[in-house]
């Protein structure tokens, strides 16, 4: 018997799909790992692809749907942590500076209002009193020039 096949009882049979052999002659075929798949009488099982998991045994892989990523053995998705979002990347990814992402499992990250900022984390914070932002999804809070002043946190504006 050629490798993807096993031997029994002097015939050969191809391996099932999830499963592979790679010694010609087995007498038995191996169960594909967490993350991998294989086809019918394949010698070899293949990694699932980015974004994608699949459980022992497993003929295909199934894809992650948006919020989540595969967790680090190919088996199953994770949601993604508050601060993160995953949509057609397939990964987990921290949310640019500027927006926010404040649940688990988010799509994408949400956009700071003017007089806030954010250094891509769970939330947006308010500029403090004597400083402003007029920008949505700003970075940080620009300082009132000499002469004026915000005498209220989330200030879009100087007096």
């Amino acid at each position: 018997c050629s490798a993807g096949n096993y031997l029994m009882s002097s015939n050969c049979f191809p391996c099932e799909a999830g499963m592979y052999s790679t010694t010609p002659g087995q007498s038995f075929c191996t169960d594909c790992s967490a993350g991998y798949y294989s086809g019918w009488g394949q010698s070899v099982c293949m990694t699932c692809a980015e974004g994608s998991f699949s459980s022992t045994s497993s003929s295909f892989c199934l894809s992650c749907p948006s919020g989540t990523a595969p967790d680090s053995y190919l088996s199953s998705c994770k949601s993604c942590s508050a601060g993160q979002y995953s949509s057609k990347s397939r990964t987990c990814l921290s949310c640019p500076n500027g927006t926010y992402s404040l649940y688990q499992a988010s799509r994408c990250c949400q956009t700071c209002d003017s007089g806030e900022f954010s250094n891509g984390t769970v939330s947006c914070k308010a500029c403090p009193a004597g400083q402003y932002s007029k920008n949505r999804s700003s970075v940080k809070c620009i300082l009132c020039e000499v002469g004026t002043y915000s005498s209220e946190s989330g200030s879009t504006y100087c007096r």
